[in-house]
Parts: structure tokens; sequence; C-alpha cells
């Protein structure tokens, strides 16, 4: 089975890669590749593979539209080019700001029955993603698995990063489920068994995280604000995934 994995070269490519080539044939591409803007190119990267994991596109929160309309063109291009050339999968990456509404106002845990709430304009064009890879389901029969990632680094990096964190060995779990799940669409929470974590973990393609980020919680860096002083910044525009 040969996997193709855009943006192959990113922070979380890089630590995706080496536990998905234990199990796949891995063709990583990244932006000297070819630029997925163009359908062409995506049409040409799509050949004669057997799923795709789309991880390119822009990572900040706080990008506004016209930074992230190259990030929703390359969804469109990628899904249109694995129709084209019968590719059966294709894995995208959506991420917790997707759903960061609700963190932002408390409702914890997040259900991913829920109707998506983005945070941040990054997380509406998550949601433009997950959207139109229904629609690649429901008119072209193609699996669409959407992972709403959380921040992915091999530690938490501050303490609001613990409920959200997702660890390097987690990350390939999640990926191979979702390349092994016989599902037609889904979209789930991708993060690590955390304790005290936002996320109902719940999932249709048999997920099972392993690690926590409790041994973390005495030694990262304390992000959150004092009793009295100023509001946080929504939790949106603090993390990247």
């Amino acid at each position: 089975m040969t996997v193709l994995v855009t943006g192959a070269a990113g922070k979380v490519g890089r630590l995706l890669l080496p536990s998905l080539r234990e199990r796949y044939e891995v063709r990583g591409v990244d932006r000297p590749d070819g630029d997925l803007t163009d359908p062409s190119v995506a049409l040409a990267l799509c050949r004669d593979v057997s799923a795709v994991v789309h991880l390119a596109g822009n990572p900040y929160p706080g990008a506004r539209w016209p930074d992230l309309r190259d990030s929703a063109d390359m969804v469109a291009n990628v899904l249109a080019a694995a129709v084209a050339n019968d590719v059966p999968q294709v894995v995208l990456a959506s991420s917790g700001h997707a759903m960061g509404g609700y963190v932002d106002i408390g409702r914890l845990p997040v259900r991913p029955q829920w109707p998506a709430y983005a945070c941040c304009g990054y997380g509406a064009q998550k949601v433009l993603a997950e959207s139109l890879g229904r629609v690649y389901h429901d008119q072209y029969g193609l699996s669409v698995v959407c992972l709403r990632l959380g921040g992915v680094r091999e530690e938490p990096l501050a303490t609001t990063w613990l409920p959200n964190w997702l660890s390097p060995g987690d990350l390939g779990r999640v990926v191979t489920a979702a390349l092994t799940a016989d599902v037609g669409y889904a979209a789930c929470a991708a993060v690590s068994a955390n304790t005290g974590g936002w996320w109902d973990l719940t999932n249709e393609i048999g997920y099972e995280p392993v690690d926590d980020s409790a041994p973390w919680t005495d030694r990262v860096r304390d992000d959150t604000p004092p009793p009295g002083g100023p509001a946080r910044p929504r939790w949106g525009l603090l993390h990247r995934s």
C-alpha cells in the first residue's frame, strides 16, 4: 500500500513519517515537489497511490483569510485529484480549532457529534475542508476521515497544551487507524489520552490513544493568567496544529 503524504516536511509530517514507514510505502511531498494550489500538480502527485494523508496548508491559527485561501484550494484540489485517480481514501488534517469555540465558552468535553464551532479563521477553514470532504464522500464515494489534530509536539509546550496535546506516538496511531478504518466519512478528535482533556475521544475509526500529558504538568511553563490579571486570549489563538 502506497500512501502519499502532503506537507511531509512540516512539523507534523516529520513526526508522522517514521511510524507510517513501518507499515506502508510512503511517498512524502512538500513545496519543492509542486504547488498543490495547481490542480494539475495535485492530479500528478495523486497518481498510483492507495491513499492520501493531506497535511499541507497554513499552520498558523492567527492567519487571516487571504493567507488561508491557498489551504482551502489545496484541499479541494487533493480531493478532486483523488477521485480522478481512483484513489479510494483520503485522510484530511483538520484541527481542534474546528471545534475550539466550545472550548472558549467552557462547554466541555467537546463531543464529536456536535456541530462544528470554529474559534478563529483558521478553524473555519478546517470546517470548510471537513464539509468538502463530506461532499466528496456523498457524491463520489470517496472515503474521507478528518482528524481534528491537537497540539502535535514531542512534549507539551505549556500548561494550556496539556489538555490538547497529541504525542508523536498517538499521532502515528490515529493516522494508522484512519487509514485502516472501514468508514465512508468521519471527523474525530485526534489528541492523546490526557488527564483533564477537553475532548470526548469517542470515534468511528478505532483510535485508542496511549499517551497522557500528565507527567509534564509540573515541568512545563505556566502560561495561565494570574487571578485578577488580563483576560486570557481566546484559546484558538494560542495553539498550532
